[in-house]
């Protein structure tokens, strides 16, 4: 097979892995002719990783971060300390339930892969969420649909309008162009939106989050985005 003349920019990631059992994978999975990914560092926390990039920087494009239950649960404090310094983070987990997937996005993951998926997967969650984009494996749309037990917010027409809409866009301007409102309104609406969720006691605080929600209530598809 010819080879590409031209490919996206590589990718350079670290892996945050208290058990060392994830770098070994992602090195057999990203290396080959075909790897956009550079493995740039490995931590077996977090915080040594922040110690050394308290904030976002170019070298570091996404964090791969090890997330295991030690018995009572994931420990999601990690996830948001590294999210909360700006950086983009596919969280590799080893739990399929649809509200513990959910709070990792509402911490603020931009991906997550479930441990049992395959190479493509994990790479296709590391290269989307290097391009700013949100991608769930392939077991994740499952897991969310069977947790359909809990409440539904009352959306009004408008508001999942709005919320289909979002889930679509790369920003609000986008939003508010399609539906022919204004982006001051599409912010009203999404704040509202969330209040909702809130409300029935499902918070929705990021956009991956509202989108995982979206997809749980069946307002949209994983593979219609």
């Amino acid at each position: 097979m010819a080879r590409t003349p031209h490919r996206s920019p590589e990718l350079a990631i670290v892996i945050i892995d208290s058990r060392g059992t994830v770098h070994a994978g992602t090195q057999a999975w990203l290396t080959g002719d075909a790897a956009r990914v550079t493995i740039v560092g490995s931590y077996p926390d977090s915080a040594g990783f922040l110690t050394d990039h308290p904030t976002a920087t170019p070298a570091v494009d996404v964090v791969v971060l090890a997330l295991t239950s030690d018995g009572k649960g994931p420990d999601v404090v990690a996830l948001e300390r590294l999210c909360r310094a700006g950086h983009r983070v596919v969280v590799f987990g080893d739990l399929v339930r649809g509200e513990t997937i959910l709070s990792c996005l509402d911490a603020g993951a931009v991906s997550y892969v479930v441990k049992r998926e395959n190479g493509e997967d994990y790479i296709a969650a590391t290269l989307h969420t290097g391009a700013g984009a949100l991608c769930l494996g392939t077991h994740v749309p499952r897991a969310m649909s069977n947790g359909m037990n809990v409440g539904r917010p009352e959306l009004t027409v408008r508001e999942c309008e709005v919320l289909i809409a979002w889930c679509h866009a790369a920003t609000k301007h986008e939003v508010a162009e399609k539906l022919s409102i204004e982006r001051a309104t599409v912010s009203t609406h999404l704040q509202r939106i969330r209040a909702k969720y809130a409300g029935v006691g499902r918070p929705a605080t990021t956009k991956a989050a509202l989108i995982a929600r979206a997809i749980q209530d069946g307002l949209v598809h994983l593979d219609e985005l």
